[in-house]
């Protein structure tokens, strides 16, 4: 009787052993999931935002600038993506597959835009975070920036549903100010040239300032 009571209670202690150490291992394993998603949300996004000053170097400039009006900004990207989203639900609830294909292309397409628009917002706060090796290389308040700003987004809830988001609202209105000034300033432009082309005189010797002489006759 006093041996199977013991072997009861070696029983019992070795399944609390199992389930102790299943318990930190899933506890383990938890952590490292959060900690890769953390670390892979920071690297996906500063990817983003380097690859989009490196090739728009100028549109980065651009909506850094446009961000000194965040309101105006995050209004304009509103007004530009409800209807692209209406359009790209519409094509959903199609159940065609040329609809779905477009769909998918024009939410890729917006994420795009947004990520780059939003890489002015990563400049803009890399810029407050002054070093003496921005000069020689710009690209580094980005990532300084980026780095700030996706620690900002991993603030649960209101860096996933707020934050984000608004990154991803903003930087559409961003690249969407940017371009339409850029448009104006090109239409402006047009007839400045156009007018001095018109007011530049037709022939060399009125150019010159000069009168043809007796010898040249």
């Amino acid at each position: 009787m006093i041996t199977q009571v013991g072997e009861t209670n070696s029983t019992r202690l070795v399944f609390r052993v199992l389930i102790v150490q299943s318990a930190l291992v899933m506890i383990m394993a938890d952590v490292l999931t959060w900690f890769l998603v953390i670390v892979g949300t920071i690297v996906v996004l500063n990817s983003y935002w380097l690859a989009a000053v490196s090739l728009w170097p100028g549109l980065v400039d651009a909506c850094a600038a446009r961000y000194r009006q965040a309101g105006r900004v995050t209004l304009t990207g509103a007004i530009a993506i409800i209807p692209c989203l209406i359009v790209v639900m519409l094509l959903r609830n199609s159940h065609h597959p040329v609809g779905n294909a477009v769909s998918i292309i024009a939410i890729g397409m917006l994420l795009v835009i947004g990520m780059a628009g939003s890489a002015g917002l990563a400049q803009r706060i890399g810029q407050g975070l002054v070093s003496p090796r921005d000069e020689g290389q710009p690209w580094r308040r980005v990532l300084r920036g980026g780095i700030v700003f996706a620690f900002t987004m991993l603030l649960p809830f209101v860096g996933w549903f707020v934050v984000l988001p608004w990154a991803l609202v903003s930087g559409v209105g961003a690249v969407t100010l940017a371009w339409s000034s850029s448009r104006r300033a090109a239409r402006h432009s047009a007839p400045a040239s156009q007018t001095s082309a018109t007011e530049k005189p037709a022939s060399p010797l009125l150019e010159s300032g000069g009168v043809p002489s007796a010898q040249s006759k």
